[in-house]
Protein backbone atom coordinates (compact mmCIF):
# COMPACT_ATOMS: atom_id res chain seq x y z
CA UNK A 1 0.00 0.00 0.00
CA UNK A 2 1.54 3.27 -0.65
CA UNK A 3 2.35 5.52 1.90
CA UNK A 4 0.59 8.87 1.97
CA UNK A 5 3.53 11.16 2.77
CA UNK A 6 4.81 14.93 1.66
CA UNK A 7 7.54 15.00 -0.64
CA UNK A 8 9.90 17.43 -1.58
CA UNK A 9 10.73 16.83 -5.33
CA UNK A 10 12.83 19.64 -7.39
CA UNK A 11 15.58 19.67 -9.64
CA UNK A 12 17.37 17.54 -12.18
CA UNK A 13 20.34 15.58 -11.91
CA UNK A 14 21.58 13.21 -9.33
CA UNK A 15 19.02 12.41 -6.84
CA UNK A 16 19.62 13.81 -3.31
CA UNK A 17 17.46 12.28 -0.92
CA UNK A 18 17.00 14.05 2.77
CA UNK A 19 15.38 11.62 5.61
CA UNK A 20 14.54 14.22 8.93
CA UNK A 21 14.92 13.19 12.71
CA UNK A 22 12.76 11.98 15.13
CA UNK A 23 9.81 14.82 16.02
CA UNK A 24 10.93 16.69 12.95
CA UNK A 25 9.54 16.67 9.20
CA UNK A 26 11.19 17.46 5.92
CA UNK A 27 10.80 20.96 6.10
CA UNK A 28 14.12 20.96 8.21
CA UNK A 29 15.88 20.46 4.91
CA UNK A 30 14.92 23.72 3.72
CA UNK A 31 18.28 25.48 3.42
CA UNK A 32 19.26 22.41 1.73
CA UNK A 33 16.95 22.59 -0.49
CA UNK A 34 16.60 25.68 -1.41
CA UNK A 35 20.80 25.53 -1.83
CA UNK A 36 21.20 22.50 -4.00
CA UNK A 37 17.74 22.46 -5.96
CA UNK A 38 19.43 24.25 -9.02
CA UNK A 39 22.43 21.84 -9.32
CA UNK A 40 20.75 18.20 -8.22
CA UNK A 41 17.39 16.37 -7.72
CA UNK A 42 16.61 17.18 -4.47
CA UNK A 43 14.17 14.46 -3.06
CA UNK A 44 12.82 15.18 1.13
CA UNK A 45 9.85 13.25 2.53
CA UNK A 46 8.09 12.56 6.02
CA UNK A 47 9.15 9.34 7.68
CA UNK A 48 5.60 7.52 8.92
CA UNK A 49 5.13 9.49 12.19
CA UNK A 50 4.50 12.81 10.12
CA UNK A 51 1.69 10.71 8.17
CA UNK A 52 -1.72 9.08 8.47
CA UNK A 53 0.45 5.52 9.14
CA UNK A 54 1.94 7.28 12.80
CA UNK A 55 -0.42 4.70 15.00
CA UNK A 56 1.47 1.27 13.02
CA UNK A 57 4.16 -0.01 14.82
CA UNK A 58 7.40 -0.15 12.36
CA UNK A 59 11.58 -0.14 12.66
CA UNK A 60 14.11 1.04 11.13
CA UNK A 61 14.14 -1.80 8.44
CA UNK A 62 10.39 -0.20 7.52
CA UNK A 63 11.67 3.06 7.09
CA UNK A 64 14.47 2.06 4.86
CA UNK A 65 12.41 0.04 3.01
CA UNK A 66 10.05 3.29 3.12
CA UNK A 67 12.49 5.24 1.21
CA UNK A 68 13.48 2.37 -1.17
CA UNK A 69 9.87 2.83 -1.63
CA UNK A 70 10.37 7.10 -2.16
CA UNK A 71 13.21 6.17 -5.01
CA UNK A 72 11.02 3.28 -6.98
CA UNK A 73 7.83 5.75 -6.98
CA UNK A 74 9.95 8.39 -8.80
CA UNK A 75 12.24 6.11 -10.88
CA UNK A 76 15.25 6.58 -8.75
CA UNK A 77 18.03 3.95 -9.24
CA UNK A 78 20.75 5.76 -7.29
CA UNK A 79 20.88 8.38 -5.19
CA UNK A 80 23.20 10.16 -2.55
CA UNK A 81 21.20 9.36 0.90
CA UNK A 82 21.10 12.19 3.83
CA UNK A 83 19.87 11.17 6.96
CA UNK A 84 19.93 13.85 10.16
CA UNK A 85 20.05 11.73 13.60
CA UNK A 86 17.05 9.48 13.15
CA UNK A 87 17.46 9.66 9.56
CA UNK A 88 20.88 8.85 9.84
CA UNK A 89 19.85 5.45 11.50
CA UNK A 90 17.92 4.70 8.67
CA UNK A 91 20.88 5.65 6.41
CA UNK A 92 22.73 2.84 8.17
CA UNK A 93 20.04 0.07 7.77
CA UNK A 94 19.49 0.91 3.99
CA UNK A 95 23.04 1.05 3.19
CA UNK A 96 23.49 -2.62 4.47
CA UNK A 97 20.05 -3.42 2.69
CA UNK A 98 20.78 -1.71 -0.64
CA UNK A 99 24.26 -0.86 -1.17
CA UNK A 100 23.85 -0.80 -4.99
CA UNK A 101 21.38 2.10 -4.89
CA UNK A 102 23.61 4.30 -3.33
CA UNK A 103 26.24 7.26 -4.68
CA UNK A 104 26.96 8.41 -1.33
CA UNK A 105 25.90 9.11 2.15
CA UNK A 106 25.40 12.41 4.14
CA UNK A 107 25.00 11.70 7.85
CA UNK A 108 24.22 14.60 9.85
CA UNK A 109 24.39 14.40 13.50
CA UNK A 110 24.20 11.01 14.22
CA UNK A 111 25.68 7.72 15.23
CA UNK A 112 26.18 3.96 14.57
CA UNK A 113 26.73 2.64 18.26
CA UNK A 114 23.35 1.34 19.88
CA UNK A 115 21.02 4.02 21.44
CA UNK A 116 21.54 4.66 25.18
CA UNK A 117 18.04 4.76 26.93
CA UNK A 118 19.51 7.15 29.40
CA UNK A 119 20.13 9.77 26.57
CA UNK A 120 15.95 10.61 26.16
CA UNK A 121 17.08 13.92 27.00
CA UNK A 122 14.55 16.59 29.00
CA UNK A 123 14.65 18.91 26.55
CA UNK A 124 12.62 16.96 23.91
CA UNK A 125 9.82 16.50 26.35
CA UNK A 126 8.13 19.37 25.45
CA UNK A 127 8.72 18.57 21.71
CA UNK A 128 6.75 15.01 22.19
CA UNK A 129 3.78 16.77 24.55
CA UNK A 130 2.74 18.52 21.17
CA UNK A 131 2.12 15.10 19.32
CA UNK A 132 0.17 12.21 19.67
CA UNK A 133 1.25 9.81 22.22
CA UNK A 134 0.89 6.73 20.10
CA UNK A 135 3.28 8.47 17.26
CA UNK A 136 6.05 9.27 19.77
CA UNK A 137 5.96 6.19 21.24
CA UNK A 138 6.23 4.76 17.75
CA UNK A 139 8.44 6.51 16.44
CA UNK A 140 11.32 6.28 19.39
CA UNK A 141 10.20 2.28 19.82
CA UNK A 142 11.55 2.15 16.06
CA UNK A 143 15.21 3.53 16.83
CA UNK A 144 15.39 2.70 20.75
CA UNK A 145 16.51 -0.60 20.13
CA UNK A 146 18.78 0.21 17.23
CA UNK A 147 21.39 -2.57 15.98
CA UNK A 148 25.49 -1.99 16.80
CA UNK A 149 25.87 -0.50 13.03
CA UNK A 150 30.15 0.13 14.20
CA UNK A 151 30.69 -3.00 12.50
CA UNK A 152 29.04 -3.09 9.28
CA UNK A 153 30.70 0.35 8.57
CA UNK A 154 33.95 -1.06 7.12
CA UNK A 155 31.56 -2.33 4.41
CA UNK A 156 30.08 1.19 3.21
CA UNK A 157 31.61 1.50 -0.54
CA UNK A 158 30.86 4.67 -1.10
CA UNK A 159 31.81 8.47 -0.01
CA UNK A 160 30.18 9.36 3.48
CA UNK A 161 30.21 13.02 4.85
CA UNK A 162 29.92 13.42 8.51
CA UNK A 163 28.73 16.70 9.24
CA UNK A 164 28.62 17.37 12.77
CA UNK A 165 27.46 20.20 15.66
CA UNK A 166 30.78 20.49 17.71
CA UNK A 167 28.21 21.86 20.77
CA UNK A 168 26.22 18.87 19.85
CA UNK A 169 24.85 17.75 23.39
CA UNK A 170 22.79 14.33 22.77
CA UNK A 171 25.69 13.09 20.40
CA UNK A 172 28.76 14.38 21.29
CA UNK A 173 31.86 14.19 18.67
CA UNK A 174 33.24 11.46 19.76
CA UNK A 175 30.03 9.49 18.01
CA UNK A 176 31.19 11.43 14.59
CA UNK A 177 34.42 10.85 14.85
CA UNK A 178 33.65 7.01 15.14
CA UNK A 179 31.94 7.04 12.44
CA UNK A 180 34.51 8.49 10.26
CA UNK A 181 36.89 5.99 11.45
CA UNK A 182 35.24 2.84 10.74
CA UNK A 183 33.43 4.25 6.98
CA UNK A 184 37.04 3.56 4.71
CA UNK A 185 35.64 6.60 2.25
CA UNK A 186 34.14 9.11 4.96
CA UNK A 187 34.95 13.09 5.64
CA UNK A 188 34.03 14.44 9.05
CA UNK A 189 33.10 18.11 8.91
CA UNK A 190 32.50 19.89 12.19
CA UNK A 191 30.42 22.89 12.79
CA UNK A 192 30.88 25.41 14.66
CA UNK A 193 28.09 26.69 17.29
CA UNK A 194 26.38 24.08 16.27
CA UNK A 195 24.28 21.73 18.25
CA UNK A 196 22.22 18.77 17.68
CA UNK A 197 20.55 20.46 14.18
CA UNK A 198 24.15 21.47 12.79
CA UNK A 199 21.81 22.23 9.02
CA UNK A 200 19.23 24.08 10.37
CA UNK A 201 21.61 26.51 13.24
CA UNK A 202 24.24 26.90 10.72
CA UNK A 203 22.97 26.46 7.07
CA UNK A 204 25.72 28.37 5.03
CA UNK A 205 28.38 26.42 6.46
CA UNK A 206 26.38 22.99 6.29
CA UNK A 207 25.48 23.78 2.90
CA UNK A 208 29.11 24.70 2.14
CA UNK A 209 30.31 21.46 3.13
CA UNK A 210 27.84 19.40 1.45
CA UNK A 211 27.90 21.37 -2.02
CA UNK A 212 32.02 20.59 -1.38
CA UNK A 213 31.03 16.24 -1.05
CA UNK A 214 28.80 16.16 -3.71
CA UNK A 215 31.52 17.99 -5.71
CA UNK A 216 33.92 15.56 -4.91
CA UNK A 217 31.78 12.65 -4.51
CA UNK A 218 29.90 12.75 -7.69
CA UNK A 219 32.45 13.94 -9.73
CA UNK A 220 32.74 11.00 -11.96
CA UNK A 221 29.23 9.64 -11.93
Amino acid sequence: MAIDRTVVDRGEGTAVVLTHGSFMDHTMFAPQIEALEDRYRIIAYNHRARTDRWAETYDLGDLANDCRQVLDERGVEKCVLGGMSMGGFMAFEFARMWPERLHGLILIDTKAAPFDREQLVAHWVARWRKLPARSVYNEVRSWLGKADNRPELANIDVPALILHGEEDSIFPVSVAEEIEAGIPRARLVLIPRAGHTANLEQPELSNEAILDFLGSALGST
